[in-house]
């Protein structure tokens, strides 16, 4: 049988210190959530009772009308109960989208969502977007869709406004728990729809999009020192032909800076005259990577014939991280709703296949490549992108801070200055 309660998630405050008040439904084990358009702070809010208590001002006219979304949504249920139809949660949920969005008439503007597929398909054959960014999109498609469900709202080209922008903005915030560059894929890909329907359909989009911020944070991420890349290069997996082959592979990215997808498919085709040459399928273009100690030792090991990569490479990794002994602790701070969160965390826990990326970029500037040669070899457009895969830089740091401060004047320095009148000379 269905039910509904009304709730608050207490620790999801925004900024302001208030929260949501949602309206769950809820059907044997499956359940739904959706938004009710009013906030409160968590200390106004009565859970015994599902309303707000009566030291907030205003308690009166806010429960009433939440008294009143959930009378709507219980008879939504007896209506489907009435027709002979179980209220699940997917019944449920496509009678209640249906009750609460307009049909599309010819004064509406056109519904934005309809326009998708055909607008992902433009992108593959204009722009040819790899798997990766479909995939992307695809994503972004089903989040949109939810956001209308949860907040009864219906995306149209001529409603994509202000007010619009904000409950998105506190959906993908509040509700998912989005960190500030997951929102700001969501609104590039809405925008982008936009302007390939006005510039390929002419179609009238309300400009105000146009405004429509994309937030942004750095992403946590590690790269290697040189130490910790010694380690793995060194670790003993004589035990496990499967660890020795990830590790050698993951070695090859990290002394060519080749993303995953590119160094999986190095063939000796690839390998000219002490080059690397290849083909990247993300910016497809052609990059040469000269060999180094790293490379060649790997690629003389597999005479040229590099392994295949496992299913489970960034599982695998993780192990030959752990046995390396990258075990010391690191603090890991993430951004999910758009508020700060430290963890700590093992460093080896940390280590991926696009560590490989970073630890090249670090690891070559540290040791004097320029950032614009660096570029060359990563295919960054500009130095703020590129810098942005500078990590571990704290030794370099300390070193050029302390080689700066690390001397103090003599009595000779005083003498000096005293004799050039810098100082004045002491009274008797």
């Amino acid at each position: 049988m269905g039910k509904t309660r009304l709730f608050i998630r207490p620790n999801a405050v925004n900024r302001f210190g208030t929260t949501s008040i949602y309206i769950r439904y809820s059907h044997n084990d499956s359940q739904i959530d959706y938004s009710t358009n009013e906030m409160i702070e968590p200390r106004f809010w009565d859970s015994r009772l599902q309303q707000v208590k009566k030291s907030f001002k205003g308690h009166s006219g806010i429960n009433n009308y939440l008294q009143e979304f959930k009378s709507k949504m219980d008879d939504l249920k007896r209506q489907l109960q009435m027709k002979g139809i179980e209220p699940t949660v997917k019944n449920f949920k496509e009678a209640y989208l249906k009750q609460n969005s307009p049909q599309q008439t010819e004064t509406k503007s056109p519904y934005a969502l309809d326009y998708w597929e055909q607008f992902i398909k433009f992108e593959i054959e204009t722009k040819r977007i790899v798997k990766g960014t479909q995939v992307h999109y695809k994503a972004s498609y089903n989040v949109l869709k939810d956001f209308e469900t949860f907040t009864s709202t219906r995306i149209e080209f001529r409603n994509l406004d202000n007010n619009l922008y904000n409950k998105l903005l506190f959906y993908l915030y509040e509700s998912r728990d989005n960190n500030p560059n997951t929102v700001s894929g969501r609104i590039k890909h809405l925008k982008c729809l936009c302007e390939w329907a006005v510039d390929t359909l002419q179609i009238q989009v309300n400009p105000a999009y146009k405004k429509y911020i994309r937030p942004s944070c750095e992403s946590f991420s590690v790269s290697l020192s040189r130490e910790q890349l010694d380690k793995i290069y060194l670790a003993d997996l004589s035990d496990s032909k499967k660890l020795c082959e990830v590790r050698d592979l993951f070695i090859i990215g990290c002394a060519s800076a080749f993303r995953y997808s590119d160094f999986k498919e190095l063939t000796p085709a690839h390998i000219k005259a002490n080059h690397i040459v290849k083909f990247v399928n993300k910016t497809k273009s052609e990059i040469k990577v000269p060999l180094n100690a790293y490379s060649q030792a790997v690629i003389s090991k597999y005479n040229g014939v590099l392994p295949k990569a496992p299913a489970k490479f960034n599982k695998l990794l993780k192990e030959v991280a752990k046995r390396a002994g990258l075990t010391e602790m690191v603090e890991v701070i993430t951004m999910p709703g758009g508020r700060v969160k430290k963890e700590q965390k093992e460093f080896y826990k940390l280590v991926a296949s696009h560590v490989a990326r970073r630890s090249w970029a670090t690891q070559s500037v540290a040791n004097g490549v320029s950032i614009p040669i660096s570029m060359k070899i990563t295919g960054h457009k500009t130095p703020k992108e590129f810098l942005k895969y500078i990590k571990n830089t704290e030794q370099a740091i300390d070193s050029a801070v302390t080689k700066a401060w690390n001397t103090l004047p003599t009595n000779e320095d005083k003498k000096e200055n005293q004799t050039q009148g810098n100082v004045p000379a002491r009274r008797v």
